[in-house]
């Protein structure tokens, strides 16, 4: 009995426990207060820190619930939250325990009273044995004497028979100790099993705990290796857009000069209209290879861009192409008129006829001439400025690409990133409900296992490990 019950002290630590009750004076826990269920468990959650070696926190019982919180940490926070929610039961354990203590003590000193009380008895026997020999001997002289000692048989008879079921009551009361001495044996060994229970479903948590931290480990370091490759990618990105930029300064500085030249060109054409017929026509020119290949090499750098550039600069070879350009007409090659053919009339003005037809080519020619310039000039002058709109509106569409394409893919590489911290956040929660589910349920089951036709300090002890064991397991998991 002994040993059963160092196991109990050991196994629940019920010196600290049951100095907590005597602190606050408990002898009936349906009959404490707020403050005072939370000061007691305030009182166990230190007992239990001790046990697991931790720093415990002061509360004394000359300080508020509101010092007391202020030394707790997050760890004997969630513990005592636990034993909180579970005060009543544990109160009511040590109450059972205590009482069966103090009834073990009362019924060892009432079993050393009637052990007493028999050896005084027997000592008085003996001595009544001596004097009823020496009666004997006297005989009829002390009659009085035997009848006063028959009265005092017959009052030590009475006293026999009141010792003897003293004797009685006291068998019974061994025997009633016995069967509490079995059955806090058969606790003993039930609580042992459960402690093994409890100790191979520690273990498996610890496992499944181990597994789910490698796991987040592992989706941490895939996600660090997404996040590089994502800041590389953009930085490569940003670089070549940089590039990019600084490429189309240095051929909008080069279209810059190029068109210099060409106006100066055009200004030199301009001079002679079938030089810029020839020239400005559907001739492909300096501006138009400057052009192409500065469309070509944005392609080049930007890969991004790279269609929509191609796709400009093939609009504008299309556009281009399809534009109608006048062309000069044989007289506009020709210029005889006033160089030859005036000359040549006034010269043959004597003989008749010849003078006259001559007079009559070089009206004609200066008519036609006068009539064919100024709309050659117009319709270059359109074409040139179909061309280089065209050409305004592809360089346009190639720079506005070039600054959207980039910024669309940092879009979606952030949307990306935005997606994968969402996931493994989701995952992360979904990992720590499936281990909250999990002591849950443990912790049902092994309540379900209790018998409830065992002593209501069984039920109590059971309920109490139970609580202690799941309290570890959401600490461990916390």
């Amino acid at each position: 009995m002994e040993r059963g019950r160092s196991f109990l002290t050991k196994l629940f630590r019920t010196d600290c426990y049951s100095a907590a009750l005597q602190q606050l004076s408990v002898e009936r826990c349906k009959d404490l207060g707020s403050e005072q269920r939370t000061r007691l468990a305030m009182l166990m959650t230190n007992c239990q820190l001790s046990v697991l070696g931790d720093v415990t926190f002061p509360c004394r019982l000359d300080m508020t619930l509101k010092q007391c919180n202020e030394g707790m940490s997050s760890r004997a926070f969630d513990l005592f939250g636990n034993i909180f929610a579970n005060v009543d039961s544990i109160c009511l354990f040590l109450l059972n325990q205590d009482f069966q203590r103090r009834t073990e003590q009362m019924l060892n000193a009432l079993h050393g009273s009637a052990h007493e009380a028999e050896q005084a008895l027997s000592s008085v026997f003996g001595g009544l044995s001596q004097a009823q020999a020496r009666l004997g001997d006297i005989g009829g002289t002390l009659a009085g004497v035997d009848k006063r000692q028959k009265g005092l048989e017959a009052t030590m008879g009475s006293n026999l028979a009141s010792v003897r079921a003293l004797e009685q009551k006291a068998a019974a009361m061994q025997g009633s100790l016995q069967s509490i001495a079995e059955n806090e044996a058969l606790l003993l060994e039930r609580q042992s099993r459960a402690l093994r229970s409890l100790a191979d479903l520690d273990a498996q948590e610890r496992v499944r705990a181990a597994d789910s931290v490698s796991r987040w480990q592992a989706a941490e370091v895939r996600e660090q290796a997404q996040r590089e490759a994502a800041e590389a990618q953009r930085r490569a990105e940003l670089a070549k857009h940089q590039q990019l930029l600084d490429n189309m300064r240095d051929i909008a500085d080069h279209t810059d000069g190029l068109r210099w030249v060409l106006e100066r060109v055009s200004g030199a054409q301009q001079r002679s209209e079938v030089a810029m017929a020839l020239l400005l026509g559907r001739a492909w020119g300096a501006e138009d290879l400057a052009f192409y290949a500065a469309a070509a090499g944005t392609a080049w750098l930007s890969p991004a861009a790279r269609a929509p550039v191609l796709a400009a600069a093939g609009a504008a070879w299309a556009l281009e192409r399809a534009q109608p350009w006048p062309r000069a007409a044989a007289s506009a090659l020709l210029r005889p008129a006033r160089g030859f053919i005036a000359p040549l009339a006034r010269v043959a003005s004597p003989l008749p006829g010849l003078g006259e037809a001559l007079g009559r080519l070089a009206a004609a020619v200066e008519a036609a001439q006068g009539a064919q310039e100024p709309g050659l000039q117009a319709g270059l002058l359109r074409g040139m400025a179909f061309k280089r709109g065209v050409r305004a509106l592809a360089a346009a569409l190639a720079a506005f690409a070039l600054w959207r394409v980039p910024r669309a893919e940092a879009e979606a590489l952030r949307r990306m990133e935005d997606r994968l911290h969402k996931q493994l956040a989701a995952a992360e929660e979904a990992i720590r409900a499936d281990l909250r589910q999990q002591l849950l349920r443990q912790r049902l089951a092994l309540v379900e296992r209790l018998d409830t036709q065992k002593p209501l300090g069984a039920r109590f002890a059971l309920e109490a490990a139970a609580t202690l064991g799941w309290a570890a397991g959401m600490h461990m998991l916390l």
